[in-house]
């Protein structure tokens, strides 16, 4: 069973900086990105999530065999 490493990338993080990761992600070999869904604590601290579906496709874009899944 080969080893698989992945990934969990917050979505409140600025859109470029997390498209970048996902191209490096992509081009080291590791496996998978998980974007975080927004949660409660991050409204608390006045933090606004992007959107998992839109930022997933964006970075299947910039990727070729990166996996990216949300939650």
């Amino acid at each position: 069973m080969p080893f698989r490493i992945g990934v969990m990338q917050l979505t409140m993080e600025p859109l470029d900086e997390m498209l970048e990761s996902a191209r490096v992600m992509d081009e080291v070999g590791l496996d998978t990105i998980w974007l975080a869904e927004a949660y409660p604590w991050w409204r608390k601290h006045g933090m606004e999530a992007r959107s998992s579906t839109v930022v997933s496709a964006l970075m299947a874009r910039e990727t070729k065999r990166l996996t990216i899944g949300w939650g």
